[in-house]
């Protein structure tokens, strides 16, 4: 949700971080206005946050962000929530300006193209653990027509790859916890008598017999037998 302030004016919006903190200079306005520009909102400057499309409000919200002159943003999907066309445009501005501000950003998404676009570094993240690090080496600036590129498509496939790696040690992981959990469980049930040995035996009792059967030989002959018949 972006949290603009109704009662005030696009440009007040924008220079709130700066009210805040006592009166606001000619310089302070000026700059504000920049922004503004920068983001195409001059013209609604002196309109209220809701008069303005989500869109527009996301620009005014960069502007606001960025008034203070941060050397790093950080920012948490602030694009999620508009349609793919108004997405496109943001990001292709939103990179204008870091870049004319000379701002760092620390970016969060779910969305993969988005991070290739904008992002020179993008990092997999999960559980709150960095687990792949993948240098995106697109030529700045960017711009719309590098998203069709073959370069721009390799990268997206290659950060696929790297989430599916990661969701499938995950997973094995997940289903080794649990097996182990398992089979734990059925040797407890076993050895405090609420299951019968001889119904379900307990499992260090299965493994001690397979392993005296494969040592002994007895079992190889009813193994080959049964990969035959299949």
């Amino acid at each position: 949700v972006i949290a603009l302030l109704n009662w005030l004016s696009v440009l007040d919006n924008v220079l709130l971080p700066l009210s805040l903190h006592g009166r606001v200079q000619a310089t302070e306005r000026a700059y504000g206005e920049q922004l503004l520009a920068q983001m195409g909102m001059s013209a609604w400057a002196h309109e209220k946050p809701h008069q303005l499309s989500g869109g527009q409000q996301s620009r005014v919200a960069i502007a606001r962000a960025l008034i203070t002159r941060p050397s790093v943003l950080f920012m948490d999907e602030p694009f999620a929530a508009l349609d793919a066309i108004t997405r496109d445009e943001l990001q292709r501005d939103f990179l204008k300006l870091c870049h004319s501000e000379g701002t760092a950003v620390l970016f969060v998404t779910h969305d993969m193209a988005e991070a290739i676009y904008l992002a020179d570094h993008v990092s997999l993240v999960h559980a709150g653990r960095l687990h792949t690090s993948l240098a995106v080496t697109l030529p700045r600036p960017r711009h719309s027509g590098m998203r069709y590129m073959p370069e721009f498509n390799a990268l997206c496939k290659k950060l696929r790859q790297a989430m599916d790696t990661s969701v499938m040690k995950r997973d094995t992981l997940l289903s080794t916890v649990l097996g182990i959990a398992c089979l734990l469980a059925w040797e407890a049930a076993v050895r405090i008598g609420q299951t019968s040995p001889l119904v379900l035996p307990a499992p260090s009792v299965v493994a001690q017999s397979l392993w005296q059967g494969l040592a002994s030989g007895y079992l190889w002959p009813h193994m080959a037998h049964t990969l035959i018949e299949r």
